[in-house]
């Protein structure tokens, strides 16, 4: 048997993307936990180059790859949309090796993994029903790239826990640590032009995780009905967005949680399995099925963000320097005013009053967010457990 990595361009069209669909289905078509893409993959924006690859053992398609560059992180690589079969895991070698090539060509320092909207890849729960947004993927994926010169340099834990009740004089001590600050928290108004432009200026400023998808850009001039379709999204979807506003009506700080949408889209997939449904019809039904789903099930919440600051390690990435020549962090820090009990306790408050009765939160070891807090908390509680545990894979040319 022979392996051979091919080349299909820049972009997805015809029997191109016939064959790149043909591998997700070759490898995952049997796995009701793995949600296959709706979009297209291709280059999103004019900053971003990728060229797709997959590779052919004996004719038939059993992987993929593409190598991708965003101009943004002009050093910095990376590797997405990543699956091999398993029985031919043995031939991938050559398919990361060429993804490493094209990215050495094009000057960059640094290559990372991405898998879903994480910048890693899952190294313990592939058992379990990913949430929205997480890798889902075996954990010998990681051998593959550390065999091929990759290094793991942060690592995250998901942790899924039943909410316990909390008292609204419980949740209320937050709002009075920031009534002594002069701080008034609300919904985010999504309609509002100078508001969430402000809130978009903060989440850049604050990044709480630039591993998670694409570092967030700071708003430009956005048009009203923009505005209106966004909100109108967010509302549709459950996306809860809350805003500290101080006496100068700026916005200071956030927190949110949304729906996991994978588990809404749970009963789609298992039908999906069991080829009751054309793959066409499948696609075609996925996201309306979702937001049905997402309207009516109050089974689990994901998403924990607030800024809060921790010193930074001593190894920082080509990626974490580019955060910072961008202004990207660190996170602006928690007033000593406010005890984070008093912030999880109210945000978990929100959570059960908007019919939650799950939350997955992320315990992460990043430059800006330090979560030992919110482990030490809902630890105190039964039913926690980890559902998920994640590594950041990097490739250093240097």
């Amino acid at each position: 048997m022979s392996g051979e990595v091919i080349s299909l361009g820049p972009s997805l069209r015809g029997e191109d993307r016939r064959i790149w669909r043909e591998v997700e289905k070759n490898v995952a078509g049997c796995d009701s936990h793995y949600f296959f893409t709706f979009f297209n993959p291709q280059s999103s924006g004019k900053d971003v180059e990728k060229e797709f690859f997959v590779l052919s053992v004996d004719g038939d398609h059993v992987g993929r790859a593409s190598a991708t560059l965003d101009k943004n992180f002009g050093n910095v690589g990376f590797i997405e949309e990543f699956m091999v079969r398993e029985d031919q895991k043995d031939f991938v070698d050559p398919l990361i090796e060429r993804c490493l090539s094209v990215l050495k060509e094009k000057g960059v320092e640094e290559v990372m993994v991405k898998g879903g909207l994480l910048l890693a890849l899952q190294t313990e729960g592939y058992e379990e029903i990913p949430p929205f947004g997480c890798p889902h993927n075996p954990p010998w994926y990681v051998d593959l790239f550390e065999r091929n010169g990759f290094s793991k340099t942060r690592e995250w834990r998901l942790f899924n826990a039943k909410l316990p009740k909390i008292s609204k004089d419980k949740a209320k001590k937050f709002e009075e640590a920031l009534d002594r600050l002069g701080i008034k928290i609300r919904p985010l108004k999504a309609r509002d032009t100078k508001e969430k432009m402000a809130f978009d200026n903060l989440l850049s400023e604050t990044n709480a995780n630039p591993y998670m998808d694409t570092i967030p850009a700071r708003s430009e001039k956005t048009s009203r009905f923009a505005l209106f379709i966004s909100s109108m999204v967010m509302r549709f979807l459950k996306v809860r967005t809350f805003v500290g506003i101080d006496k100068n009506g700026d916005v200071v700080f956030f927190m949110g949680y949304l729906p996991d949408f994978n588990r809404a889209m749970l009963p789609l997939n298992v039908i999906n399995e069991k080829r009751s449904v054309s793959p066409t019809l499948y696609s075609s039904l996925k996201v309306p099925f979702a937001i049905r789903r997402v309207k009516v099930c109050r089974e689990l919440g994901i998403k924990l963000t607030f800024p809060t600051y921790s010193p930074p390690p001593s190894y920082l990435s080509s990626y974490l320097k580019v955060c910072q020549e961008r202004g990207i962090g660190p996170a602006k820090g928690v007033s000593e005013d406010i005890k984070m009990e008093d912030i999880l306790n109210y945000f978990i408050y929100l959570m059960r009053k908007d019919g939650y009765e799950e939350m997955t939160a992320c315990v992460a070891q990043t430059d800006n967010l330090s979560m030992q807090p919110l482990e030490d908390f809902i630890r105190r509680y039964k039913d926690v457990k980890t559902v998920g545990r994640y590594a950041a894979l990097v490739y250093d040319f240097k």
